[in-house]
Order: C-alpha cells, then sequence, then structure tokens
C-alpha cells in the first residue's frame, strides 16, 4: 500500500431559506448567518486536514437539496470516492440510512464511503477502522472491491475479513432434497470457499492478518450484516457496478440491504463503474 497525494473536496449543503406565503425569505438574516456558520464550520475541517496543505484542499457550498447537489458536484469533478454520514436508527436500534445518504449511495457512479462511528457516545472524526470485512463472491464487482481496499492505507494491527456467503435454496423432489441439488450445492460451496481462500492469501501479502470465511445463508445480505455484527467490524466493503434503466446507476439488493442494515460503516466500492 503506498501513499498517494489527496485532493479533498469539502461540500457542505445548506437548506433553501423558509419563504412567506408571498415568496419573500421569512428570515432576512439567513444568508449572512449560513456564509458565518459555513466559514466556521470549513475553517474547523481545514484544520483537521490540515497535513494534506492548502493546494490539495477545496471547500464549496451550495444551497438545496442535499442529495441532489451533491451528486452534481460529484458529476463535475468526478470524484473516486463520496463520504458522508449515515443518519437515523431504527426501533432496534440498528442503524439505517437517512434519505440522503441512500440517495447518494444509489445513484453515484463512483465509490461512496457511509460512515456510522461506533457507539452513541463516539465523535464523527472516528478512529481508523481496526477490523474490516469484505463481501467477496467471485464477482468483477467484488475483486474491484478487494483492490480498492488494498489500494488504501490501514493500521498495521487492522484484521480483514474476507467473507464469502453460498446462497442455500429450497430444491426438492417429492417429499426429500434431490441428490444431485445437495452434489451442485455442495460443489458450488467448495468452489467459493477455495476461491475466498485465495483472495486471502492475497490480500495477507499486504496485511498479514487476514481471514478467509466461508458462510452460508439463504440472504446473502443478511449474512453479511450478521456477520458484521457479531464479529464487531468497523468497516465492511460491497462491491456494486450494476446500472438500471433510463442509465442511471442503481444499487443491487445485496449490496442495498447491506447498506441499509450494517451496523457499521459501509464502502460501496465502485471502483471501475466508469468504464462499463
Amino acid at each position: 500500500m503506498r501513499e498517494r497525494e489527496i485532493e479533498l473536496v469539502l461540500l457542505t449543503v445548506s437548506s433553501p431559506p423558509d419563504l412567506s406565503i408571498h415568496g419573500n425569505v421569512q428570515n432576512p438574516d439567513w444568508e449572512a448567518s449560513q456564509r458565518n456558520f459555513i466559514i466556521d464550520l470549513h475553517d474547523e475541517l481545514e484544520d483537521q486536514f490540515s497535513g494534506l496543505g492548502s493546494e490539495h484542499l477545496s471547500k464549496l457550498h451550495k444551497t438545496g437539496s442535499a442529495a441532489a447537489e451533491i451528486l452534481k458536484v460529484a458529476t463535475s469533478i468526478q470524484p473516486d470516492l463520496i463520504v458522508l454520514g449515515a443518519v437515523g436508527h431504527s426501533m432496534v436500534h440498528r442503524m439505517l440510512l437517512g434519505s440522503v445518504s441512500d440517495n447518494v449511495a444509489t445513484h453515484a457512479k463512483c465509490s461512496v464511503l457511509i460512515v456510522r462511528p461506533q457507539g452513541e457516545s463516539e465523535s464523527p472524526s472516528m478512529a481508523a477502522p481496526k477490523r474490516i470485512a469484505i463481501a467477496y463472491d467471485g464477482s468483477a464487482a467484488s475483486s474491484e472491491a478487494v483492490n480498492e481496499m488494498m489500494a488504501a492505507q490501514w493500521h498495521p494491527d487492522v484484521v480483514v475479513d474476507v467473507v464469502t456467503v453460498v446462497p442455500i435454496y429450497d430444491v426438492w423432489m417429492g417429499e426429500g432434497i434431490s441428490v444431485s441439488a445437495i452434489k451442485n450445492e455442495e460443489e458450488v460451496f467448495e468452489r467459493m470457499r477455495k476461491r475466498g481462500d485465495e483472495v486471502s492469501a492475497t490480500v495477507a501479502k499486504e496485511i498479514p492478518n487476514s481471514h478467509s470465511h466461508i458462510l452460508r445463508g439463504q440472504h446473502v445480505g443478511e449474512a453479511i450484516v450478521d456477520f458484521c455484527d457479531s464479529n464487531d467490524t468497523d468497516l465492511v466493503f460491497v462491491g456494486d457496478t450494476g446500472h438500471g434503466q433510463l442509465h442511471d446507476w442503481l444499487i443491487g439488493s445485496t449490496t442495498k440491504y447491506v447498506l441499509r442494515h450494517a451496523p457499521c460503516s459501509v464502502w460501496v466500492s465502485r471502483h471501475d463503474a466508469s468504464k462499463n
């Protein structure tokens, strides 16, 4: 993992001012107060990233719909990665996405990192991940996720779990399970286990504390989320390169499930999306 210069853009989007029934701004001091707030916020963030140098740091302030403005700026500057925080939680205390995070992660054409600080008392400037999971299924998208993870710099003691889930299908013949189905399922399991081991060995050349895990589950996304939950994962990588109708980038069902339900930060890797 080699060091690379990072060009960082700090983007803040303000909601438009409230208008009266006559179309006038209800708070005439809104523009000035927002401008001062953003200046103070960007100065604070600039201090946190002072090590980058001013030539590698720029600041933008937009007004409007947050998701729309983020996507618009991303289209303009074509970043490699968008980083934003998740907002909100469910009744069972599992973190869920806010509409902005969901929208950006679903429609962005580049990789997206949704940050969920671990624990309610932790500040947004959380420590570097101590345990990373990579969802790997042998696809080009998951392979790109592995490559993108390895291209970044991590703490020397970080633990990497390569997680492969073999889907379980209910295949019945008469009153019992088909013999051929059982044999095929075992062949698939062994093939995917071998792939997972190979990827883990490749990762281990750069990150020694790397492990391969082969799981069975009827719902792949749920199995990945359960693994992250049970192993105190700080960050999970998932690959996604699909697109929907009207040439708009959309997210795969497994990736969307992990994105919305994982208890940790989620990195949606679209490392090679622009080439597809």
